[in-house]
């Protein structure tokens, strides 16, 4: 799969993904939305609702991370990321203290982790929401232009011909010879790219949706390469009980 050799040249570069969880130390309950940064770069996450976080493409080497949270710094013990792999972390941050306890460090090689989490964005939709859009009778690109301002998202109808679907991003790569302008982004499906494109996204609707999310160039490119439309983002769909957003939810029938 392409997803496969991707990771296979990260691995050869020796290049890792360094992802993690805060829980609060007294109650062990998620510590969500805190600040994220890896001591003397310039990487900075923003952990989710669930406290999770992610950086992706980090060299090898032992990095010291700092947790901002209503105001206090606290910062963990060097971790470690080995050449070529993948580190998860698990925190347990005190509230008022300014010290890491618990830290839980596991590996995977970066070929065998397949999917990857990028739990911060926030151009995505699930769980009660994919519910509601379910309810409406709602399209994949009718959901796509409501969670993602920076998307202009339309239904082409030519004089002769199938309608498509125009998926374009505000920050898509502009060419020389462009005619009419309609720059696609890329789109995969259940962790594939989809040689249909964008014309999936008319067809496609909520009630077989899990979730629906929009990835800028920069992280579209990291995970999917630089080929194909990635240079204008790529919307992530996971159908029924796939995706890392899974939610009981959505599994009922």
């Amino acid at each position: 799969m392409i997803r496969d050799r991707i990771q296979m040249e990260a691995a050869a570069r020796g290049l890792g993904d360094l992802s993690g969880q805060l829980h609060d130390q007294m109650s062990g309950r998620p510590l969500p939305y805190a600040v994220v940064r890896m001591e003397g770069t310039s990487h900075q996450a923003l952990a989710d609702a669930e406290g999770r976080f992610l950086f992706e493409g980090i060299q090898p080497g032992a990095y010291a991370l700092e947790i901002y949270n209503l105001g206090a710094t606290v910062h963990s013990d060097p971790v470690e990321v080995p050449p070529g792999q993948n580190v998860f972390v698990g925190l347990r941050v005190a509230s008022q203290v300014v010290a890491l306890e618990g830290l839980v460090v596991t590996t995977r090689s970066a070929v065998e982790r397949i999917t990857r989490l990028t739990p911060f964005r926030k151009d995505v939709l699930y769980g009660e929401a994919m519910a509601l859009e379910e309810n409406r009778g709602s399209r994949a690109y009718e959901i796509l232009g409501r969670i993602s301002p920076g998307l202009s998202v339309r239904e082409v109808t030519p004089e002769n011909g199938i309608p498509w679907i125009c998926v374009e991003s505000n920050r898509r790569v502009f060419r020389v010879l462009d005619a009419p302008s309609c720059e696609q982004v890329e789109v995969i499906l259940d962790g594939v790219r989809n040689p249909e494109g964008p014309l999936i996204l008319r067809s496609l609707p909520a009630s077989e949706i899990e979730s629906i999310e929009f990835l800028p160039a920069i992280q579209a490119q990291q995970m999917y390469g630089t080929f194909g439309n990635t240079a204008n983002g790529a919307v992530v769909i996971f159908t029924r009980g796939r995706g890392p957003y899974v939610s009981p939810l959505r599994n009922r029938r």
